[in-house]
């Protein structure tokens, strides 16, 4: 039974009590209510209130399944046209990286990230914290801050906060689906002297299909 037809059936199925099976999922129609089961037998809640199905959207799924990360770095003195830098390298299997970049400053800052990048000397090593403290998983990127480099690839964004003093790629809409076995930049620019400045660059690792 194609999935279409389902909702046209529930109502003349709603007062007979019966039940409709799909692969993976079981839609059992008692005579005084709905109930979507899936096929380990879990309730899918609705609200007693609104109806409103109960469930959280695919981002913070991945954090209790272990698969979602998180690095966080700052420099509390830069001056004008010194970086905080963030070396990414993605491992070269298709576990992808979904990765959202935030930054912030005292004042106003300059904001890039950059694919295929050159480094020239290696920085200094930094591990992501999996979200999910209890997981023993760990991130397959690795991470460096402070790196110099010798090309700087293609430009994929770039802003400049003005007096806004903090943006960055913010939600699933900005979230980048990171090219796999590939070096990336993530760099916040000072534009005054003696400011501080932060990154943080948190992701998930998702095998594609």
């Amino acid at each position: 039974m194609k999935k279409w037809l389902l909702i046209p059936l529930l109502g003349s199925m709603l007062f007979t009590g019966c039940a409709i099976e799909e692969p993976g999922y079981v839609i059992t129609i008692p005579e005084s209510a709905v109930q979507v089961v899936d096929s380990d037998g879990d309730v899918i809640d609705i609200d007693s209130a609104t109806n409103a199905i109960i469930n959280i959207d695919y981002a913070h799924h991945e954090i209790h399944e272990g698969n979602s990360y998180v690095l966080n770095g700052h420099d509390d003195d830069l001056d004008v046209g010194q970086n905080f830098d963030l070396t990414v390298i993605t491992a070269n299997t298709t576990n992808w990286m979904h990765a959202v970049w935030n930054a912030e400053g005292v004042e106003a800052i300059h904001i890039y990230v950059y694919e295929g990048v050159t480094v020239n000397v290696e920085g200094n090593p930094t591990i992501p914290i999996n979200r999910d403290r209890n997981s023993p998983n760990t991130s397959d990127a690795i991470c460096r801050e402070g790196d110099t480099f010798n090309a700087f690839g293609t430009l994929l964004w770039e802003w400049h906060t003005g007096d806004k003093k903090a943006s960055g790629i913010g939600g699933e809409r900005d979230e980048y689906i990171l090219r796999q076995g590939t070096t990336y930049l993530f760099r916040v620019q000072s534009e005054v002297i003696n400011n501080k400045v932060s990154g943080q660059l948190s992701w998930y690792e998702h095998i594609n299909h």
